[in-house]
């Protein structure tokens, strides 16, 4: 199998050995022809520079290698699902899609100079694996997506396998796991059994890939998570203030981890489904009566029993996650209580503040009211509308002055008193018995008697 970077739709036709020429009958039109017969093993990736960025092939390029293989339309979903950047709800997308000829051939699937019988099977799947980015002391680790494409001849054994993924790691993986000298029976294609079997080694390769990485993606949501909380039981020992300014950010990044962790679980459980649905489909495939390679069920029963190791890590790193979200949640009821407590301290402090306040507006008013009304006869018997003194120089004391100036501010300063008195009592009695009951005050037996229309509660 050779490997050569094709970036060009001429330099594409040339690697595919496909010939296109105009017709010389007078009709419009472009005869193609292929000048050699389909290898038995061919793989095609098509890559970008990550999962989120245009993948490195053009609409031509596309469309000559669909066209020329035939391939299914359905292996467009999951190429549309590159090429969106931020959006991580196509990387969610998870499918297992299947399409069976093994009695009749489909009409133009059967072309003998080629090398292909027409009876085949095609699948395409798509499956998420996880990758390591940034620098040993700032680590990252972010989720990617491959999507596959396989079609098998079950008479002649030729295969073609078409990957789509962004970066090339997996491309370099295929390209040693394909090494005539270290892996000598992947490339034993003298039998239609053995390339049955190598197209099983191929899947299994793939899903391997899917299972690599998940666990030190847990382990960093761990590690980022119990940074979070020693930064916060750092800063609880500082003032409340600060305390509670950190809180939110604290929310913030809880909330964050448990979007991921989410998100993980989401993934795992979808190449859960897709290798679920690649074992039932060769498991189904293995009695299918028209299936002519009926004597190599016991190596599909081994390539299902190996899926369902892998999905059986899958499990265990969902349940694993699951873990890490209850716990953030917890955290994150821990401290949303924490912010509770400390905004019921301010609230605290502020009503005491205000009471005190309160107390010296009392206080005030008290004494503004004792003082006002002699205040009020002071000011008025000075005027010229009352006098009793002569025109003394030295002064004069006016007993009758005196006299009535008493007789007129006493009786003003208890009629101010008892105005006022009257009226914190006509306040407090309208106030909603409730209240009155939640403040700790005692319902009062004598308003019923002066109050008949209050609803008051009944006396304990």
């Amino acid at each position: 199998m050779d490997f050569a970077f094709v970036h060009s739709a001429a330099n594409l036709a040339d690697w595919l050995g496909i010939q296109s020429t105009q017709r010389q009958n007078g009709t419009q039109g472009i005869t193609i022809t292929a000048r050699f017969m389909d290898p038995k093993r061919r793989f095609i990736y098509i890559y970008g520079d990550s999962s989120r960025t245009r993948l490195k092939i053009t609409r031509s390029m596309l469309a000559q290698i669909f066209t020329y293989h035939q391939v299914m339309p359905d292996y467009l979903d999951f190429i549309f699902a590159f090429g969106f950047s931020g959006s991580s709800r196509l990387l969610k997308f998870s499918s297992f899609r299947e399409h069976t000829s093994l009695r009749v051939p489909q009409p133009g699937s059967a072309i003998p100079q080629l090398g292909r019988s027409g009876r085949q099977f095609q699948l395409c799947y798509n499956l998420k694996g996880t990758w390591q980015m940034g620098v040993p002391d700032d680590v990252v680790w972010m989720a990617q997506e491959a999507a596959f494409y396989h079609q098998f001849d079950v008479l002649s054994g030729n295969m073609l396998w078409i990957v789509t993924k962004g970066r090339l790691d997996l491309h370099s993986r295929i390209k040693d796991w394909t090494n005539v000298s270290e892996n000598p029976d992947n490339r034993a294609f003298g039998t239609v059994e053995d390339c049955f079997r190598s197209s099983l080694s191929t899947q299994l390769l793939f899903s391997h890939w899917s299972t690599e990485g998940w666990r030190n993606h847990i382990e960093w949501l761990y590690h980022k998570e119990q940074q979070g909380t020693y930064e916060m039981s750092e800063r609880s020992e500082g003032p409340g203030e600060d305390k509670l300014g950190s809180g939110g950010a604290d929310i913030q990044q809880l909330q964050w981890l448990e979007d991921r962790a989410n998100e993980i679980i989401g993934l795992l459980e979808g190449n859960v489904y897709v290798l679920g649905a690649l074992q039932k489909f060769y498991l189904a495939l293995s009695t299918d009566s028209d299936f002519p390679l009926r004597p190599c069920g016991s190596d599909i029963n081994t390539f299902s029993n190996k899926l369902g190791h892998f999905m059986e890590e899958f499990r265990m790193q969902v349940a694993s996650t699951r873990t890490f979200v209850k716990s953030v949640a917890d955290r994150k009821e821990l401290i949303n209580k924490y912010i509770e407590r400390q905004a019921a301290q301010r609230a605290e402090r502020l009503n005491r503040n205000m009471e005190r306040e309160a107390v010296v507006v009392r206080i005030v008013t008290i004494v503004t009211l004792i003082y006002l009304p002699a205040t009020f006869v002071s000011t008025f018997f000075s005027t010229d509308i009352i006098k009793y003194q002569s025109g003394d120089k030295n002064g004069t004391f006016s007993p009758i002055a005196m006299n009535r100036w008493l007789q007129v501010t006493l009786p003003l300063t208890f009629l101010t008193i008892l105005v006022a008195w009257l009226g914190d009592r006509w306040a407090q009695t309208h106030r909603p018995a409730d209240n009155r009951l939640r403040e700790g005050e005692r319902p009062c037996v004598w308003r019923r008697r002066f109050w008949p229309n209050a609803i008051f509660e009944k006396e304990p």
